[in-house]
């Protein structure tokens, strides 16, 4: 037997009337080991089978609700289903877009060959093992990020062993005004740090809770004296301020991180180092912040050697960008990097008391 609720009249009427003109129930066979079940003697004695599916079995309303097709309250329903495991298939948003499209309000209900083949394809990727790896927080993250007009994903991948591991996906079908972007913002829309992919598989009040005192515990309450003086600009990437963090804890992979930040935005670039000499500070800069955003008009650091150096005068007169320091012994001189380091450091804490 079977069990499940009936759809509504009003969402079906139409396929109800059309396949009631075929003899309705009767057009729907009855298997030959089930026929008995369906037997019954008449006033004459004889005995007879339905071949076909009869009026009035516990199972036979919903039987027959099954042949109308699905409707559009049964796609929302599966959308939302397969929602709820998006982060661990790859490129969802693009291959559920039709599907998205379909249960719209006010869309005509067409159900096609290629709606077919994408509800299929997510039925096979429901029960398709995804996940072959545990994150490692101590390990290096690959975080690939990709985005076209329509949809923007993500893909997470630790590696583990010599080689990457797809632990987590995630993707989103872009909006009207995303859609409206320039070619290069969307990108930042996307996640940028491996926490926002990996959610944990608890949930509710105790799960809550310990996130909270994570939080509390992982906070400095300490106040930071903010940005003195007159170091603004007045478009993004005009001014970058850059400073280094560390030595950090004996248990972290690596001694120090050189950070830049964005004047205007406040954007902060992290790169993690064993060494914060000159030449490791200048390598970060023109291997991981200027290929990704292009070069600054200008820097601004303290007077530390490593900023102050001939090997950093000349990267500047290189790529075309002056550079200025805080005064001596000021730290506060630099207060966009310091307030930055400040949400940081607050956030590894953060990760430190999760784990």
């Amino acid at each position: 037997m079977e069990h499940g609720p009936l759809p509504i009249y009003g969402d079906t009427r139409a396929l109800h009337a059309e396949t009631h003109q075929n003899s309705g129930y009767w057009q729907v066979p009855v298997h030959p080991n089930n026929r008995d079940k369906t037997a019954f003697y008449t006033s004459n004695g004889k005995h007879y089978e339905f071949n076909v599916l009869p009026f009035g079995l516990c199972n036979a309303q919903a039987t027959f609700s099954r042949l109308m097709g699905v409707d559009v309250h049964e796609v929302r329903a599966f959308i939302g289903l397969a929602s709820y495991y998006r982060c661990f298939m790859k490129g969802f948003a693009n291959i559920a877009k039709l599907l998205h499209d379909l249960a719209r309000k006010g869309e005509p209900y067409i159900w096609t060959e290629d709606l077919v083949q994408a509800f299929n394809t997510l039925k096979d990727k429901l029960i398709t093992a995804l996940i072959v790896a545990f994150p490692d927080y101590t390990l290096l993250f690959c975080l690939y990020i990709d985005v076209s007009l329509v949809v923007i994903g993500a893909v997470l991948a630790p590696v583990q062993e010599g080689r990457e591991h797809i632990i987590a996906c995630t993707s989103r079908i872009l909006n009207q005004a995303e859609k409206n972007y320039a070619a290069t913002k969307p990108t930042s829309l996307a996640p940028t740090s491996p926490s926002s992919l990996i959610t944990s598989p608890y949930s509710g009040y105790d799960n809550q809770r310990l996130m909270c005192r994570a939080c509390a515990l992982g906070k400095d309450t300490t106040r930071t004296p903010g940005l003195s003086g007159s170091i603004l600009a007045s478009k993004p990437w005009q001014l970058l301020s850059v400073d280094v963090i560390g030595p950090l804890p004996p248990k972290s992979s690596y001694k120090y991180t050189i950070t830049f930040v964005d004047t205007y935005s406040k954007f902060m670039i992290a790169c993690p180092v064993n060494e914060h000499h000159a030449v490791a500070v200048a390598d970060a800069l023109v291997c991981h912040v200027f290929p990704y955003f292009g070069i600054p008009q200008a820097l601004y650091s303290d007077n530390t050697p490593e900023f102050t150096s001939k090997i950093w005068a000349e990267t500047a007169t290189l790529f075309g960008y002056t550079i200025s320091h805080s005064s001596p012994y000021w730290l506060q001189g630099n207060g966009i990097c310091r307030r930055s380091h400040h949400t940081l450091l607050n956030h590894v804490r953060t990760r430190i008391q999760e784990t």
